[in-house]
């Protein structure tokens, strides 16, 4: 890898830890705020079977686990991940 590749690994690796963080402070209050998310996040599982039993669910970018607990309702099975530790 040349230099120009390295500085742009570590600012993508910057980046990802400043949205982490950001995400992380505000966890506690993100699901009161995140009107539009939730609005798109909704629609989305209107998309998806009412019953998702036996089936197994990625939620990448799952923050504060809105969605997931929504999923674990109709059955799936949710592995969650997420840059933020919040």
């Amino acid at each position: 890898m040349d230099n120009a590749e390295n500085m742009v690994l570590d600012n993508v690796h910057q980046d990802k830890e400043a949205i982490a963080s950001s995400f992380g402070k505000a966890a506690d209050t993100y699901d009161k705020h995140a009107a539009f998310q939730r609005d798109v996040g909704h629609r989305l599982l209107e998309k998806l079977p009412s019953d998702l039993t036996n089936k197994r669910v990625l939620d990448l970018g799952c923050g504060t686990g809105y969605f997931s607990q929504l999923l674990l309702e109709r059955g799936a099975s949710v592995v969650c991940a997420d840059l933020s530790q919040g």
